[in-house]
């Protein structure tokens, strides 16, 4: 059970903090505000999961 926890734990961190590199590069060149902290999860979902899906047409 606890490393279920650790497991959701990491993902969480990993994913918040590439959502926030994600929407830092997309707010230097837009004129984009962040208003909610989860807008960064959100896109650190959506980053991971093209990159999953790139990793994995490569492979092919």
């Amino acid at each position: 059970m606890l490393s279920v926890i650790l497991i959701w734990l990491y993902m969480t961190v990993t994913t918040f903090l590439l959502g926030y590199g994600i929407l830092t590069v997309i707010a230097h060149f837009c004129a984009y505000r962040v208003r909610k902290w989860d807008s960064y999860f959100m896109c650190g979902l959506a980053g991971a999961t093209v990159y999953a899906q790139f990793s994995a047409l490569l492979q092919e």
